[in-house]
């Protein structure tokens, strides 16, 4: 059985969707206390708390357009694994050679690769369900589990 696998991972609608909700809830929360709705604040600790909650919504809204990016991932069939970030314009960008790392969480619904790269940098790729097609991310899902088996054997790791 090869494990290998190509993908083109689309940012994902529903992560959008979940971090605009989580924006506007942190939003209606700073405004609830700058207007003085909760709690007996004093005035000048309650502006503090509304600015940094409005503060803390632009930052997290700002976070999810920049990391909002297509990757393209491939992994071959001695677990080897590629990542690029994908543009249309030039259809690849340049593939780096990266690392599974071992505390990667790979769940039925939701990958969360730690992968770490030849320069020692890690980077975070976050797969959820409506990022790929479901036959990708089951392909995807038994690839990684896979590469992480087959590390922990490497180490003497005992399962």
């Amino acid at each position: 059985m090869s494990i290998a696998v190509s993908a083109v991972v689309k940012p994902s609608k529903l992560l959008l969707t979940m971090v605009i909700c989580m924006s506007v809830g942190i939003s209606l929360i700073g405004i609830a206390i700058g207007s003085g709705y909760v709690g007996e604040i004093p005035q000048s600790q309650r502006s503090a708390y509304a600015l940094t909650t409005i503060f803390i919504t632009f930052l997290n809204f700002y976070w999810a357009a920049k990391y909002r990016k297509t990757h393209h991932i491939d992994i071959s069939g001695n677990g080897q694994i590629r990542l690029g970030e994908y543009r249309a314009s030039t259809a690849q960008g340049a593939e780096e050679l990266v690392w599974l790392m071992p505390d990667s969480t790979l769940w039925p619904h939701v990958l969360i690769l730690r992968l770490k790269g030849s320069d020692e940098k890690k980077k975070v790729l976050l797969i959820l369900r409506d990022s790929v097609s479901h036959d990708v991310f089951r392909s995807l899902i038994v690839a990684c589990r896979w590469i992480v088996l087959r590390n922990q054997q490497k180490d003497g790791v005992d399962l």
